[in-house]
């Protein structure tokens, strides 16, 4: 089902305004060659220095288009409305998940995981009292891989509905502490940190 650009910026509005408001712009990419930066899994949706980029094509071969256009939108906004929220409090958070780690790549990872779990498993499911629907969608297109097989164990915890891939058993262990992290009222330094010694663990095991 096609997604037209004016209903790409009405749901983008929609989800803005949900957001209260973040000082985010959009831009459509219908070309597939062009560059975009993916934050996650498939998302089709991601925010960069400010910009919503949207891609056209997973839209429209999603089962429900507009809900998946508008909970992407929720995703994307909410990393600039809640978490990180920044560029400055996402550089500390790296920081702190380096001082772990001392890898630049496993803390980068460290955030990502953390901003997203933070806020498709914590703000988002508050805020809206229901999952995320792109999670669902994302799930549904592919079996997870690689590290992404993670991702999928700990959403998978918060949220049992989702596909029934199979992840291996060594996951479910490190997937558990990382979840119960997130569900604890903590101060983000020291969640992602507690990540990222989890995930230092489990990166010395492979």
């Amino acid at each position: 089902m096609a997604v037209d650009d004016l209903e790409i910026a009405r749901a983008f509005d929609q989800a803005r305004t949900e957001l209260y408001c973040p000082p985010c712009r959009l831009e459509v990419l219908r070309d597939p060659k062009r560059r975009w930066e993916r934050p996650r899994l498939e998302a089709q949706s991601s925010v960069l220095k400010g910009v919503v980029q949207v891609r056209t094509e997973p839209i429209h071969t999603s089962r429900h288009p507009e809900d998946y256009l508008l909970w992407s939108l929720r995703h994307s906004l909410g990393h600039a409305h809640y978490c990180p929220y920044d560029v400055r409090t996402a550089y500390q958070l790296q920081k702190a998940a380096y001082s772990i780690t001392r890898s630049r790549e496993l803390s980068f990872f460290t955030l990502l995981l953390f901003s997203d779990l933070q806020l498709d498993c914590g703000y988002l499911r508050d805020r809206f009292r229901m999952m995320p629907y792109h999670l669902e969608e994302d799930f549904r297109r592919a079996r997870p891989k690689g590290i992404g097989r993670l991702f999928y164990s700990v959403y998978q915890l918060f949220y049992p509905s989702l596909a029934g891939h199979h992840v291996p058993r060594e996951f479910s262990t490190y997937s558990a502490l990382i979840a119960e992290t997130i569900r604890l009222p903590k101060p983000w330094f020291i969640k992602v940190q507690t990540i990222a010694a989890v995930l230092r663990k489990l990166r010395a095991r492979n």
